[in-house]
């Protein structure tokens, strides 16, 4: 049942792990059975090889199995459907890193239980006993184990998938901002930039001061860094820009973004910084990173040294997902909070996820927000709802290469269009 749930299909499953015989009429006999086996269920089965790599003396086995595995495939054809794995069965290097979604152990462990509810004895029982211990240690069941094997599968997958996707992206993104740097190079885009968390903690929207200053000096030396004051002028018409423009800001308001504070006091650099209003009630599970906030002293040194200040409701909860009050709470309670707390009027707003409804907007519009911040990819411009700011997302993902043409014509478009898309829900 695990098997036919992770494969998506109808068929059923049969999982051989097979031990080589000692004598050659044995090892006729075993084979002979296995042919049997097959033979009765191969058009309506799939059969899954389980044997042990070259470890711990097994790799008899593992020749063994692979043997049978391809007669099989040569003897049956096309109709055949077999799957080999080879697995490991030390218990260090898979239990103790909690990589619980081994296929060969959890074939172990049912045969475990087979053998203990009818008083079979078989090789390997102690090592069996051993990975019981561990489940009990950490309070695993077999069947638990089962439901972490598929998840993690199942993570796995999408991990695949997600990598396939960056590495196609870096290519795509550094063709097309080469052929808009042959065609627009003159273009007065203004692009708005956003950044989350700055450490080395392997969190996707984490990027390391080394790389965000990298970033930041590439874009000084090409673009004017100016203001969501000066954005705001623009889309209202009351300024023009005469060079390409970028504003940078920052979501949740993590304390790690300190970091970069005498950074960009140097270079004369103000980004924005959006914040939770009620940092102690944060939803976790939507930052998806249980990080430390800036603490409001640290909020006041950076206001003074010119950071804009911006709502990022009281709790970052999905506002797509509220009621009425809960929305007034999250937008409008936020910005009185914030305001009270700091001193300051806060104009500007960054719907969490990037996500909003007509609901929302009713909210923003309520509360006097001059500026909502979206996660839509796109181009800034006097025609810009100043509701519906588009942002550009970087993350740890974009190589640096692939950073100087991420916000160029081309690739805009074209995140655009992925993100309005099926793939937009993934990605």
């Amino acid at each position: 049942a695990f098997f036919r749930k992770y494969m998506g299909g109808k068929r059923a499953n049969i999982g051989l792990a097979l031990t080589k015989p000692v004598g050659k009429d044995e090892e006729k006999n075993l084979i002979s059975e296995v042919e049997k086996l097959v033979f009765k269920n191969y058009k309506q089965s799939t059969f899954w090889f389980y044997a042990c790599d070259f470890q711990n003396g097994y790799e008899n086995d593992l020749i063994f199995s692979k043997k049978i595995y391809k007669n099989l495939k040569l003897k049956f054809g096309q109709d055949f459907r077999g799957v080999f794995v080879p697995t490991s069965l030390s218990p260090q290097s898979f239990f103790s890193s909690f990589k619980l979604m081994d296929s060969f152990l959890t074939v172990r462990l049912h045969a475990s239980i087979f053998a203990d509810r009818n008083n079979v004895n078989f090789a390997g029982i102690s090592y069996d006993k051993k990975c019981f211990s561990f489940l009990e240690s950490i309070g695993k069941s077999p069947i638990e184990l089962k439901k972490v094997a598929y998840a993690k599968g199942k993570n796995a997958f999408k991990k695949v998938l997600f990598f396939t996707y960056v590495y196609i992206r870096r290519l795509s993104y550094i063709m097309l901002g080469l052929l808009d740097f042959a065609n627009y190079k003159n273009d007065r885009i203004v692009s708005v930039l956003s950044y989350h968390s700055v450490a080395e903690d392997g969190w996707r929207f984490s990027i390391d001061a080394d790389m965000v200053k990298k970033q930041i000096m590439y874009l000084k030396e090409r673009y004017d860094i100016i203001t969501l004051e000066t954005l705001e002028k623009l889309i209202n018409k009351e300024v023009q820009i005469t060079k390409p423009s970028v504003i940078i800001t920052f979501d949740d308001g993590y304390r790690d973004i300190l970091s970069l504070k005498s950074f960009f006091k140097k270079n004369y650099i103000r980004p924005a910084l959006f914040i939770l209003a009620d940092p102690k009630s944060a939803n976790y599970r939507e930052l998806g990173i249980k990080k430390e906030f800036l603490k409001k002293n640290e909020l006041m040194s950076l206001i003074k040294d010119g950071w804009e200040i911006g709502s990022h409701t009281n709790t970052h909860s999905n506002l797509s997902k509220l009621s009425a009050i809960d929305l007034k709470k999250e937008i409008i309670g936020s910005k009185i909070t914030l305001e009270k707390s700091l001193g300051i009027a806060i104009r500007y707003f960054a719907y969490p996820r990037g996500k909003y409804s007509e609901d929302v907007l009713k909210y923003i519009k309520k509360a006097n927000y001059k500026m909502g911040l979206t996660m839509n990819d796109g181009f800034i411009s006097p025609q810009t709802d100043p509701l519906l700011v588009p942002r550009i997302g970087i993350d740890r993902t974009h190589s640096f290469f692939e950073f100087k043409y991420l916000f160029s014509r081309n690739n805009i478009n074209i995140r655009m269009f992925i993100k309005k898309s099926y793939l937009g829900r993934y990605i």
